[in-house]
């Protein structure tokens, strides 16, 4: 989906913006991150883990030492369609699905709040649709955000975003992962290659 970096932007400026106590306040919601391979280590296997990557190919990579709460999302998967009765100027709309993951991670000790509670929290904050004007700079007619459901075992979610690193979620950290889908429908045509030569 072209400029999902801006949705996912939205989603967490909304998020940010309604959690409320100074505990939930000291956190760092992260972008889109990819799972890389870590070419810092000397020895043994190669760790592979999430960093965010900007356009520039400039990886930082995701810590959760330093705030409260630490959160990112990936990409799964994307699909698209033809949107049935959307026919603009000759040229039928089409529609993405993409399959996301939000992957947090909290001190309970500083925030005083289990994953359960975390989370529905989260859920519970969680934008269904994109503003008008986001839809306009992004070129889209229409975006929607459908919760699908979490993940609580710690070492199913670690799997899927590590290899070759130990295990090192202690007891005192809420970790845990929301999986949502962003459907938004536009025009073929509309975005346009933005790289100079």
């Amino acid at each position: 989906m072209p400029l999902l970096e801006k949705i996912v932007d939205q989603i967490n400026t909304t998020i940010k913006s309604s959690l409320s106590t100074a505990a939930l306040q000291n956190n760092r919601l992260l972008g889109i991150a990819d799972k890389c391979l870590d070419d810092s280590p000397d020895e043994g296997p190669a760790p592979i883990r999430p960093f965010v990557v900007n356009n520039f190919g400039d990886a930082e990579p995701v810590e959760f030492d330093r705030h409260n709460i630490t959160a990112y999302h990936r990409i799964l998967a994307n699909q698209y369609s033809d949107a049935t009765g959307q026919n603009y100027g000759g040229v039928t709309s089409k529609i993405c699905t993409t399959e996301m993951i939000l992957v947090v991670n909290a001190d309970r000790r500083k925030i005083k709040q289990s994953a359960i509670e975390l989370e529905a929290l989260i859920e519970s904050i969680f934008p269904q649709l994109i503003t008008k004007q986001l839809l306009q700079d992004v070129k889209l007619f229409r975006c929607t955000i459908t919760l699908l459901g979490s993940t609580f075992d710690q070492l199913q979610v670690f799997a899927g975003e590590y290899s070759n690193v130990p295990f090192f979620i202690k007891p005192q950290q809420a970790y845990f992962s929301i999986r949502y889908r962003i459907s938004s429908s536009f025009r073929p045509g509309c975005f346009q290659d933005c790289c100079n030569d």
